[in-house]
């Protein structure tokens, strides 16, 4: 059995399944509209994270409904939450004309670090 036969569930990338969620929720539409809107747009698409517009559906109905059944509200609030401190950095940045880089590393101290005799 191959992932086209019927009764198999589809995997979808994550950023085509929040994306679609966002989607819908910005323009305030119903499954099968949200389906319709980004197989029409391709700069829906593209925010989806296509390279090239198609007319396939990529997504269908029923799968929207699966996806906000998995994400909690705790999950959605904290989603929302990234999406506004990420857009708020950015419109800091702009303002100060800096930019930040936010990159979190752990290193150990346990190795010496190399001799200069070497």
């Amino acid at each position: 059995m191959n992932a086209f036969d019927a009764g198999v569930r589809r995997v979808y990338h994550y950023r085509i399944a929040l994306g679609s969620l966002l989607i819908q929720t910005i323009l305030k539409t119903t499954d099968q509209e949200t389906v319709a809107q980004i197989r029409e747009n391709p700069y829906l698409q593209y925010f989806l994270g296509l390279k090239a517009y198609t007319m396939k559906p990529i997504i269908d109905s029923s799968s929207l409904a699966r996806f906000r059944k998995r994400l909690s509200l705790e999950d959605w609030q904290a989603l929302n939450e990234a999406l506004v401190n990420t857009f708020k950095k950015k419109e800091s940045e702009k303002e100060t004309g800096t930019k930040t880089l936010s990159l979190e590393t752990k290193r150990e101290e346990t190795e010496e670090p190399p001799s200069a005799d070497a």
